[in-house]
């Protein structure tokens, strides 16, 4: 016969790993639900990378001396900020 502070022990054991298993659930539906909301959040920025790209191609095809300059223009911006 298990003593009364025997069942007590093994009724919060089991409360604890249903307590456990529970949190782990919901942990892991809020990091997916996350992740999916940060994949939908990043999309548009994706989309403007993708367009910049292409400006930069186009540019460099058809105007290559401007976009070399724009660059070095922005190296030399770089520079200077990175110096100060």
């Amino acid at each position: 016969m298990t003593s009364f502070k025997d069942e007590i022990l093994d009724e919060a054991k089991h409360d604890a790993k249903e307590l456990t298993e529970t949190a782990r659930t919901k942990v892991s539906l809020t990091t997916s639900h996350m992740q999916a909301e940060a994949i939908e959040a990043l999309a548009p920025f994706r989309d403007v990378g993708r367009n910049f790209e292409n400006a930069i191609y186009k540019s460099a095809k058809d105007q290559p001396a401007a976009t070399i300059a724009v660059f070095a223009t922005m190296g030399f911006i770089l520079g200077a900020l990175w110096k100060a």
